[in-house]
């Protein structure tokens, strides 16, 4: 099943009309778990002396734009 945008019904505060916009799902934005290198995100805890799973982290292109589906 693939994410979609939904179109709801939105009333306007300036007309006073029902305005036909297009909600944002924001399951459609993709995230990564893995570092270039192809391993898994990780970070050192000092205190522990272990690595941390970082969990996943938003995909962005080289404008900086978030990249979706």
């Amino acid at each position: 099943m693939s994410a979609k945008d939904k179109e709801i019904f939105v009333l306007n505060p300036i007309t006073g009309e029902l305005d036909l916009v297009r909600a944002f799902n924001e399951n459609r934005i993709i995230v990564s778990e893995y570092n270039l290198a192809g391993s898994r995100r990780m970070t050192y805890d000092a205190f522990s002396g272990t690595h941390v799973d970082d969990g996943p982290i938003i995909v962005v292109d080289n404008n900086g734009n978030v990249v979706v589906t």
